[in-house]
């Protein structure tokens, strides 16, 4: 859980960060990744719980860590 709460207070700086140069935090945007087999640890940025995935789609692509091939063809 160390893990989490450091990320999550990475999130917080980014946020304030952000804030102060006049930039919106869009919690409905913000997703976690989650890496391989890994369990999906929860994560809060302004206030709210951010969702945990498997793959989302980026500027038109797929991001993700599990290799499929023909995933962004099929998509």
């Amino acid at each position: 859980m160390k893990l989490g709460m450091e990320l999550e207070e990475m999130l917080g700086e980014l946020h304030s960060v952000s804030k102060a140069l006049g930039i919106k935090t869009n919690a409905k945007k913000t997703v976690v990744i989650i890496i391989r087999n890994r369990k999906a640890v929860p994560m809060v940025a302004v206030g709210k719980t951010l969702d945990c995935v498997q793959e989302y789609v980026y500027l038109g692509q797929v991001i993700s860590f599990n290799r499929i091939p023909g995933r962004e063809t099929t998509r």
